[in-house]
């Protein structure tokens, strides 16, 4: 019964893991994604300016 436990214990927290990992990536790609965005809207701000 203890190693029932400890090996569903084991991967409840592998699992855990795993989201947190996914959601860490996600985060860091809607980062860059708004990297991207600013950086376009910064260049179109810039051209218009010197038009």
């Amino acid at each position: 019964m203890k190693e029932e436990t400890t090996g569903r214990e084991t991967r409840r927290l592998l699992a855990r893991l795993k989201r947190m990992e996914e959601t860490e990536a996600s985060e860091q790609a809607r980062d860059e994604a708004q990297r991207l965005l600013l950086s376009r809207h910064l260049a179109r701000l810039r051209a218009k300016g010197r038009a």
